[in-house]
């Protein structure tokens, strides 16, 4: 179970549950993989987001922020500190650094590998009760959850893909790279095992009527598309 001592006044996310706003929503969730530099500034203008961790310095104004770490939340301060502007949702990390976060709780539990790992989550996120989340290796998957738990019905990952592109991890445009590449951000993190939990989260939130797809420019195709996670 969760062991953390939670402050009073706390915003959990699990209090935002069932608000009209987002009830049966689209949610983009906006990662930093490279082919995130194909979109255009104005892309995700009037739709619900959340950008995770470095691609909100790409996207200030998205819905919400996802960030993982206190070290790159320091980093994006001191560099842009007028880009965290939205809501901000924080895991597990009690501080608010000013901007007045929505916090979830994680689960104390070993990292997930199989699908029913996944089956006790969903049925928590739909619920009513207390949302702890379980662990993941990926930041995006948290923005998932959050999504779900805030009443989305679609979840569209972009840059999300877990791969490197000629050699990169990260993003570079629109200030990324000055901050990620400078400050040698670059790692090799388990892509594999990433991708194939997404593969599995997504199966299982279809089993819930919940959809969750990848968009990404095709640079052989020259255009925008849709994909089915597999």
């Amino acid at each position: 179970m969760t062991p953390q001592t939670i402050p009073d006044n706390i915003r959990l996310i699990e209090n935002l549950q069932g608000k009209k706003e987002f009830k049966n929503s689209t949610f983009w969730i906006i990662g930093s993989d490279p082919n995130l530099d194909y979109y255009p500034d104005d892309f995700f203008n009037n739709k619900f987001t959340i950008a995770v961790n470095f691609s909100c310095i790409a996207f200030p104004e998205s819905a919400f922020f996802y960030m993982s770490m206190e070290k790159k939340l320091e980093l994006i301060i001191s560099k842009y500190p007028g880009c965290l502007k939205k809501t901000f949702i924080w895991v597990d990390h009690w501080e608010n650094w000013g901007l007045e976060p929505i916090y979830f709780k994680i689960e104390i539990k070993a990292l997930p590998d199989t699908p029913p790992d996944y089956e006790s989550l969903v049925k928590r996120l739909l619920g009513n009760g207390s949302c702890d989340f379980i662990k993941t290796r990926t930041s995006v998957h948290y923005a998932i959850f959050a999504a779900v738990v805030l009443g989305a019905k679609k979840i569209i990952l972009v840059g999300c893909s877990h791969r490197t592109s000629k050699g990169k991890n990260y993003a570079h445009k629109r200030g990324m790279g000055d901050i990620v590449y400078e400050k040698g951000l670059i790692y090799g993190p388990a892509f594999d095992r990433m991708r194939r939990d997404t593969i599995q989260l997504a199966k299982v939130f279809k089993n819930y009527g919940i959809e969750v797809i990848r968009h990404r420019f095709d640079e052989d195709k020259n255009e925008f598309l849709f994909e089915e996670i597999k």
